[in-house]
């Protein structure tokens, strides 16, 4: 199976699987932080786990989606100098950027990570930042 290619103006098509996937890859590719917390009016704690508002759909994201854009063709390569910047999402599943080389700017502030994130081995050529994120299964960055 072939992978997508980027269109003569140098855009990717939308790898969102999910409404707010796509709004965030929108964003992106605009330039801008894709910061749900403003989007949906609300600022939720990401060490509040037991706030109901975490299981809106709106607020989530998959690890999967992260993955295809840093990684994968032609996403990582239609990444502007800004980057992947997410605030206030929920990521329910594994994150795992295992050995992965990744070239963008990645900021992942104040999410809720409720399965592991492994970046172990990881090579982040930019800034990596989870600032006020939580991570409720761990955090694995050995050698990263």
């Amino acid at each position: 199976m072939n992978a997508p290619m980027l269109d003569p103006q140098g855009s990717a098509p939308n790898p969102g699987e999910s409404e707010t996937e796509r709004w965030v890859w929108d964003e992106v590719q605009a330039g801008r932080e894709a910061h749900l917390n403003a989007r949906l009016g609300e600022h939720l704690d990401p060490r509040a786990g037991d706030d109901p508002r975490w299981r809106d759909e709106r607020r989530q994201i998959g690890a999967a989606f992260i993955e295809r854009v840093l990684t994968g063709r032609p996403w990582r390569d239609a990444l502007n100098f800004r980057g992947l910047r997410v605030a206030g999402a929920r990521v329910a599943d594994r994150l795992d950027l295992n050995s992965a080389p990744v070239a963008a700017v990645v900021w992942l502030d104040g999410c809720r990570f409720e399965d592991a994130v492994v970046l172990e081995e990881a090579q982040f050529a930019q800034s990596l930042s989870f600032d006020g994120s939580t991570f409720e299964a761990g955090l694995s960055i050995e050698g990263a």
